[in-house]
């Protein structure tokens, strides 16, 4: 699928499926951003504005998130800090992720969650920015490698900004 230099908005998750390459025309050219409400119950799975299958490349776009706060009330484990931006999920093999700009704002969690095999992360830019509602660090870092195996991660830049309360501190950028 190729992208062309255009802004994408979209109000509903994107899943990418399995063998499946999504170009666009450059970060500053192609860009799509996700206004996605919270989960509304505790029994959603995790939600991801862009989760990938396997053999799937993504290149060349910037993706922007922002999610408005989650009332504590409806929050479960998986679900404490809101939705991730790009999503491998455990089962999801063969990912690759090139030249990326991936920012998050408001209650969003992750940049980039990688919990799946054969991964290769490299030119991208992960920028989280904001708290986020959670407890622990693994759900509000900018980066979060979860039992992830075989992968990349090369030539890669990422920021973590939140002055809110004692959160300003760099322990929360990337979590493994």
């Amino acid at each position: 699928v190729d992208l062309g230099a255009h802004a994408y908005k979209l109000m509903e998750p994107l899943v990418v499926p399995n063998h499946t390459q999504v170009r666009g025309a450059g970060v500053d050219a192609t860009s799509i951003s996700f206004a996605l409400l919270p989960p509304t119950s505790t029994i959603d799975p995790l939600q991801a504005a862009i989760s990938v299958g396997s053999l799937v490349e993504l290149s060349s776009f910037s993706v922007s998130l922002a999610v408005n706060a989650v009332a504590p009330s409806f929050r479960n484990k998986s679900q404490e800090a809101g939705t991730v931006a790009v999503l491998m999920p455990h089962e999801a093999t063969q990912f690759t992720a090139t030249n990326l700009w991936v920012t998050t704002d408001g209650n969003a969690s992750n940049a980039l969650r990688v919990e799946g095999s054969g991964f290769s992360v490299s030119g991208c830019t992960l920028w989280q920015r904001g708290c986020t509602l959670a407890n622990g660090f693994e759900p509000s870092s900018t980066l979060y490698l979860s039992n992830a195996q075989d992968g990349h991660f090369v030539n890669n830049t990422i920021s973590w900004r939140c002055s809110a309360f004692d959160l300003d501190t760099s322990e929360r950028v990337v979590f493994e």
